[in-house]
């Protein structure tokens, strides 16, 4: 034991908490160890954490308490950068060619200097798991919900939307079945997951459906007899029924590229799925 500790001696990190940090920078001032914090993107972060000696003075000084100290191993701390010889010895001001390869084609990108000279990471790309049982949905008893509602992740060129279970709209007035639309400025993907889905016929749990940008899509014939029996039969003091169906919705902005492995299990007849059997 006293190897190991001599060898590897347990440190004091900061941990900034970026729901609470203000970027006011009075961590970074009242920090001895000059170095240790910056203001990264407007708000607080650890730039070289191998200087921490635990004064703690961030945490004590912080106006909305953003920052606790965290006892650990440095190379156990993924989200913190190691700002090593080997990582500090490529940094120089000399031209370096960077290249980018993007759906196929390869594009350079030149730079007056080694671009990988960054003073530490912060953003917003990580693994996420989000379990579906945990979504509480939103929900209307008087108006169809669009599927944006829904909106679980958003970024700058697409969204992620989650459909869970929950209760159909009540009111007789309401609109009980998703609008027909058209996808202007969209590709629709769904992949669905488990349940009975409502508004499609034909569908079952492990399909994924695309709609491309334009392509006019709604509710199946179907669908719409289910909904005008099921408000013939309905009495007022009936719980509502509850959407049984689970699937996971992207919509992206850029066009979607379908790969050859997708085609191969493709159902074709799913573009005329909307006819009525006759």
């Amino acid at each position: 034991m006293t190897e190991r500790a001599a060898s590897a001696p347990p440190l004091q990190l900061p941990v900034i908490d970026l729901a609470k940090c203000l970027g006011c920078g009075t961590c970074v001032r009242e920090c001895p160890e000059n170095g240790v914090l910056g203001l990264v993107h407007g708000q607080a972060a650890v730039v070289n954490a191998a200087a921490c000696v635990g004064h703690a003075r961030c945490v004590s000084e912080c106006p909305v308490g953003a920052v606790t100290l965290s006892r650990g191993d440095l190379a156990a701390r993924r989200d913190v950068p190691v700002l090593d010889e080997a990582f500090q010895s490529q940094q120089h001001e000399k031209e370096t060619e960077v290249r980018i390869k993007r759906r196929g084609a390869i594009s350079k990108v030149t730079y007056p200097y080694n671009p990988l000279d960054a003073i530490g990471w912060h953003g917003d790309n990580l693994p996420v798991k989000l379990n579906w049982r945990d979504i509480r949905p939103l929900m209307s008893h008087r108006y169809h919900l669009p599927p944006s509602a829904h909106t679980t992740f958003l970024a700058s060129r697409f969204v992620v939307c989650t459909f869970v279970p929950r209760p159909a709209e009540m009111d007789p007035d309401a609109l009980k079945l998703p609008f027909y639309h058209s996808n202007n400025d969209y590709d629709e993907i769904i992949f669905y997951h488990k349940g009975q889905f409502f508004s499609r016929d034909n569908i079952h749990p492990g399909m994924v459906t695309l709609h491309p940008c334009g392509f006019s899509h709604g509710p199946h014939p179907k669908a719409f007899k289910l909904v005008k029996e099921a408000d013939k039969t309905r009495k007022m003091d009936d719980p509502p029924k509850i959407l049984d169906e689970v699937a996971v919705m992207i919509d992206t902005r850029d066009a979607v590229d379908i790969a050859p492995a997708a085609t191969k299990v493709e159902w074709e007849g799913y573009v005329d799925s909307w006819k009525e059997k006759k």
